[in-house]
């Protein structure tokens, strides 16, 4: 998929990483970066307020380029821990979930593009069946935000409702006591029963 990518990227080839495992060290060479996006920044935001909750923080609220992870007591007098949910393109607050304990993310097609060999628009999220990127045409589910048990989970789903039936993942995502919430090209929301639970005032516990 390289014919995809910016003239940026094509500057080094993954070869040239050197990783040494002994010392968690990875270098790239110069006119390279690597971007811990995607799954990488849930982890990211789970293992610190790991660390956090390890060195006796009380509650902790973790956010690492959007992804959000909740453990542990929440501000005083909250019932949970609110959080806004913003869209990815126009920057504003669309809606706000409480969460007792666990991760939130959002993964969409419309902010992270360029143009490719055909001058026609790719982004950055890629169908494993094709290598290409996802369809974002009409239709398509173009930003997907997932509340799981984890920041990391949250990604993971997040990527399987971009990918796949956006309408069977939502029913999947409730029977695993997940929340959900998507937006296709033509500007239509769905979520699924168990978002709803989490925006009303009764709200159950949500699954890791």
């Amino acid at each position: 998929v390289t014919h995809l990518l910016p003239e940026t990227a094509r500057r080094a080839v993954p070869t040239e990483l050197l990783v040494d495992p002994d010392a968690c060290v990875v270098r790239a060479p110069a006119g390279m970066a690597l971007d811990p996006g995607g799954i990488g920044k849930g982890l990211a935001a789970d293992l610190v307020v790991t660390a956090l909750l390890g060195a006796r923080a009380r509650g902790a609220l973790v956010g690492i380029g959007g992804d959000v992870r909740v453990a542990g007591e929440p501000p005083a007098g909250a019932a949970g821990w609110r959080i806004g949910v913003v869209d990815v393109v126009s920057g504003g607050e669309v809606d706000q979930v409480l969460v007792a304990e666990g991760g939130i993310a959002t993964s969409g097609t419309l902010h992270r593009t360029w143009a490719g060999p055909d001058g026609a628009p790719v982004h950055h999220l890629l169908d494993p069946a094709t290598g290409r990127p996802v369809r974002s045409g009409r239709g398509a589910v173009v930003e997907a935000t997932v509340v799981a048990g984890t920041a990391a989970w949250a990604e993971v789903f997040t990527k399987a409702l971009l990918v796949c039936n956006p309408g069977e993942v939502l029913a999947d995502l409730d029977r695993r006591g997940l929340a959900a919430r998507v937006r296709d090209a033509g500007g239509s929301t769905r979520r699924n029963f168990m978002w709803e639970q989490l925006t009303s005032r009764d709200r159950p516990e949500v699954n890791p």
